[in-house]
């Protein structure tokens, strides 16, 4: 049986996925009131296709983390809400709210941001330590 090759890396890369799929679920209800019952089935069919991409690539990444996989969930969640805020700038969400959200807004997801980069780095850097004991475990035997 193959073993699946820990790269925190590319497991962070599945959950942005993940994530992107789940925050592309929105609809906005000022643009669906006059849609018919057949189109509002379809869109339930796509969100719940998109729902499930969401957790395959979680899945996905949660596999390549190696040792840190306690650490899935968190970057998953951060990745969704992160992504869902994009989503939101990009769709012109925020552009009524009062200067003090919008600054608070950038600086909850540069924190969040940061949040990311930190747990990767320090997945990333915890994966070569533990490739660098293995192999001087199987050197020493």
């Amino acid at each position: 049986m193959d073993t699946i090759i820990s790269n925190p890396l590319l497991g962070v890369a599945m959950h942005a996925v993940g994530a992107t799929f789940a925050a592309t679920c929105y609809t906005p209800e000022r643009r669906v009131r006059g849609w018919s019952w057949q189109t509002y089935w379809i869109m339930a069919a796509i969100t719940g296709l998109f729902w499930y991409g969401q957790f395959f690539f979680y899945n996905l990444g949660h596999v390549r983390m190696g040792h840190y996989k306690f650490t899935s969930w968190a970057i998953h969640m951060i990745m969704l809400v992160l992504i869902s805020n994009v989503v939101g700038i990009v769709l012109r969400e925020w552009r009524l709210c009062r200067r003090l959200t919008r600054v608070t807004l950038a600086t909850a997801l540069t924190v969040l941001i940061a949040a990311v980069l930190l747990l990767t780095y320090g997945n990333y850097t915890g994966d070569l330590a533990t490739r660098d004991v293995q192999t001087e475990f199987s050197e020493v035997q």
